[in-house]
C-alpha cells in the first residue's frame, strides 16, 4: 500500500467502516502513515493507548502484525481479508456501541493524560462529547488549517 501523509490531512473518520467496524479503516491510514515516505503527523497506534489500540485488543490483531500486512499488501482489499481472517469479529456490532459511547469524562487519569498529549484543546471539550465526535472535531479543525492543531 502506498504511504499517507496525515501532517497534511486527517486519516478517514472514526465512523467509517471495514468489516462492519468502526474505526478500522481510520487505523488502516494511521499504520499507513508509518510506511516509508509516510508521516504519522501527532497520529499514532500502539498497542496499549487510544481507540485504534483498543479495537484491535478486543478483535485480537496484533497492532505491528497489522502493520507488517499494511506494509505487504498491494491494496486496501488484502489488508481487509487478512483482518477478516484473523480477527475475532463475533460481536462487531457491541464493540461498534461500546466505542461510539464512549466519552471524554469516562477517560481514566492515564487515558485522558495520552489524549492531552495528542489533541489540544481536549480539556475545553465537555465531558459529555464522545470521543468520536472529539476526533471529528479535531480532524476538521486539522482539515481547515492545512496541519495538526
Amino acid at each position: 500500500m502506498e504511504p499517507l501523509d496525515l501532517s497534511k490531512r486527517p486519516p478517514r473518520g472514526p465512523r467509517e467502516k471495514m468489516l462492519g467496524l468502526y474505526f478500522l479503516p481510520r487505523t488502516i491510514d494511521k499504520l499507513r502513515a508509518f510506511l516509508p515516505g509516510g508521516d504519522p503527523g501527532a497520529y499514532f497506534v500502539t498497542d496499549r493507548h487510544g481507540m485504534s489500540a483498543y479495537l484491535l485488543r478486543k478483535i485480537e490483531i496484533d497492532p505491528a502484525a497489522l502493520g507488517v500486512i499494511v506494509a505487504a499488501a498491494a491494496d486496501e482489499a488484502a489488508v481487509e481479508a487478512w483482518i477478516a481472517a484473523h480477527a475475532e469479529l463475533s460481536d462487531v456490532e457491541a464493540l461498534n456501541q461500546r466505542m461510539s459511547s464512549v466519552t471524554i469524562g469516562m477517560l481514566d487519569a492515564e487515558r485522558l493524560g495520552t489524549m492531552r498529549d495528542h489533541y489540544a484543546g481536549i480539556d475545553d471539550r465537555p465531558k459529555t462529547e464522545t470521543i468520536f465526535a472529539f476526533i471529528e472535531f479535531d480532524d476538521a479543525a486539522l482539515a481547515a488549517s492545512g496541519s495538526r492543531v
